[in-house]
């Protein structure tokens, strides 16, 4: 994807927002989705609800292993 950042980039976004799950970030948006980034991220920092769009089918694909193998 030619717009990747680190996933630790994504978590920090999240973390200067205050904590997740009972407190202020419950539900995330990211309308460019791309690889999945900012969802790894948000499992990671237990955002309970995680929407993304993304409009590439392949990177759709790749952003929905990389969620499905962090599940394991």
């Amino acid at each position: 994807h030619p717009a990747t950042f680190p996933v630790q980039l994504a978590e920090l976004c999240i973390k200067l927002h205050g904590p997740a799950g009972a407190g202020r970030i419950q539900t995330m948006l990211d309308p460019f989705l791309g690889i999945g980034n900012s969802a790894v991220a948000a499992q990671r920092c237990s955002v309970k609800r995680f929407i993304g769009f993304e409009i590439d089918e392949s990177y759709l694909t790749e952003a929905k292993r990389r969620l499905a193998l962090r599940k394991q």
